[in-house]
């Protein structure tokens, strides 16, 4: 008997959120998982949607909220979609 881990769907187009920082100012970064692709980003806030093309890192302005979700899609009729964990800023 042979046993395999199926692939998990649309893994290509999972994403990781951080804070980071950049020049003394906490920014958020989305990064796509794969090295790849299309990347095209929607961040939904506050009923506005912005949008990035052909980025595999994106830093969000600072005027966008913690209640943001962001979807990326790959290109390959794949997405993910996640909202903006809370961050206390000390």
């Amino acid at each position: 008997m042979v046993c395999s881990a199926k692939p998990l769907p649309c893994k290509d187009a999972d994403f990781t959120i951080d804070v980071i920082n950049k020049n003394g100012h906490c920014i958020t970064q989305l990064t796509a998982n794969a090295k790849t692709g299309q990347f095209d980003w929607e961040i939904t806030d506050a009923g506005n949607t912005y949008t990035y093309k052909k980025q595999r890192v994106v830093y969000l302005p600072d005027y966008i909220s913690p209640n943001a979700v962001v979807t990326l899609n790959n290109g390959s009729n794949c997405a993910v979609t996640k909202r903006l964990p809370m961050i206390s800023v000390l």
